[in-house]
């Protein structure tokens, strides 16, 4: 993800030409990142997994995605306009 961001932070950059170029982020970034920001902690939703495990159907899910679907056309979204979702948020 952050060599994402930094892709597209260097591709507003160089418009027409190359102003800034960088090597790709090595395997030891996110551990060093961490170590920068101990703030940042991970979330395990354990609670939320068991719940999907148990409650998930065929009929569910597909009832699911017919209702998205709609959803969508109906509204007229495109899909550069969809962004992930889950319990806790739109991101």
């Amino acid at each position: 993800m952050a060599e994402e961001l930094r892709q597209r932070r260097v591709s507003q950059i160089n418009d027409e030409m190359d102003l800034v170029c960088y090597l790709p982020i090595g395997n030891s970034w996110v551990p060093n990142f961490l170590k920068r920001h101990p703030e940042l902690e991970t979330t395990l939703s354990r609670a939320i997994e068991a719940s999907r495990i148990t409650a998930i159907t065929k009929q569910a899910m597909r009832a699911f995605f017919s209702d998205y679907q709609a959803t969508l056309t109906e509204h007229q979204i495109e899909a550069q306009n969809i962004y992930n979702m889950d319990e806790t948020g739109i991101f």
